[in-house]
């Protein structure tokens, strides 16, 4: 099998999934793991990882990827039942905060900030937190607002910060 043909092999979806498959069941091998220890600790690694998320479309994947694990463990749903794609997600994080209309900091975060985020960074929030990611139930808003909205809900911010724009 020369070069070209080999591209062509690998391009069919069928053999993309195939090899997606593979790959995950290798992870859970001894042999998988020690690679993924020794790949994921070199600074290359973690250079491309950090730049990876303050693109637009890695924070959008990251985004998506973590709201539905979150769906799948609370939910116990399928792929077919979780709404947003990172490329709507991409799209409102282009436009900024859903609440505010603030812009997005999607730059890395300072050396020894740990875990962290920024309180300006974008946030996947469910605007009814009792239902799951669904169509029309999701929107895209800053950090510090979805901690706020988790806690207290629309009503409660919106009083606060009508009570903060009257004293100044």
């Amino acid at each position: 099998m020369n070069r070209e043909q080999r591209r062509a092999w690998d391009a069919r979806p069928e053999n993309v999934q195939r090899r997606r498959e593979y790959q995950k069941r290798r992870r859970g091998t001894a042999a998988g793991r020690a690679y993924e220890r020794a790949y994921a600790n070199t600074p290359q690694r973690k250079a491309y990882e950090r730049a990876y998320a303050a693109s637009v479309e890695g924070r959008a994947k990251q985004l998506v990827h973590r709201a539905a694990r979150r769906h799948r463990e609370m939910y116990g749903g399928t792929a077919q039942d979780f709404a947003p794609t990172w490329q709507e997600v991409a799209a409102h994080i282009r436009r900024g905060c859903a609440v505010t209309g603030l812009p997005f900091d999607l730059s890395p975060k300072p050396p020894g900030e740990g875990r962290r985020q920024k309180w300006s960074s974008p946030s996947l929030d469910r605007i009814k937190s009792d239902s799951s990611y669904t169509a029309g139930n999701w929107r895209v808003v800053l950090f510090a607002v979805n901690c706020a909205l988790g806690t207290w809900g629309d009503d409660v911010l919106s009083l606060i910060s009508r009570a903060i724009a009257n004293r100044k």
